[in-house]
């Protein structure tokens, strides 16, 4: 029973002394807690778009295959390494991709003159775009998170993070 308590006391000091895998633990966990918010503003613009279930779930859609280019480019080009300016790319891309969508969901009737339907279609191909950056922001946090600590404590590392990440998406809920 100690030999499972001293493994938790060893993460906990690692996560101290290791200030850049802490940080990137709290940058994950902050990801996760963005994504589920981004998960609401969904439901709440395909809800001011008046589009049906279809259509909403269109908007998760583009997300997700967005996600999984991102991860997958960013993952091909890091070359086996931990590139952290892919993070401050992502997080560029995703700071961008908000302030367009906030622009373009508060005149989704027919932003700068164009119709309904093609402004729904950018929505969906900036949701697109935004899933391609959360990739590029993830996979250098994830590998970091997974390689970096001691053999004997990457599972528990993994295990933590994910419980930190679950912590953030609850809060996340309103």
């Amino acid at each position: 029973n100690s030999g499972v308590d001293t493994k938790w006391i060893e993460l906990r000091d690692l996560l101290r002394s290791d200030r850049l895998l802490f940080g990137v633990l709290l940058a994950s966990s902050l990801f996760w807690f963005l994504g589920s918010l981004v998960q609401m503003i969904v439901f709440a613009l395909g809800e001011q778009m008046q589009l049906k279930e279809t259509g909403t779930a269109l908007l998760f859609v583009s997300t997700s295959i967005g996600i999984g280019v991102g991860c997958a480019i960013a993952g091909f080009l890091s070359k086996n390494r931990v590139n952290f300016g892919f993070v401050r790319f992502g997080a560029w891309g995703i700071f961008v991709s908000f302030a367009a969508l906030s622009l373009l969901g508060a005149n989704w009737s027919g932003f700068a003159g164009m119709d309904r339907d093609t402004t729904e279609w950018i929505i969906r191909a900036t949701f697109l775009v935004q899933g391609v950056f959360c990739g590029f922001f993830i996979v250098p946090l994830q590998v970091c998170l997974q390689s970096r600590p001691p053999k004997d404590l990457k599972g528990r590392m993994i295990g933590t993070m994910n419980l930190i990440n679950w912590m953030a998406i609850f809060l996340s809920a309103p």
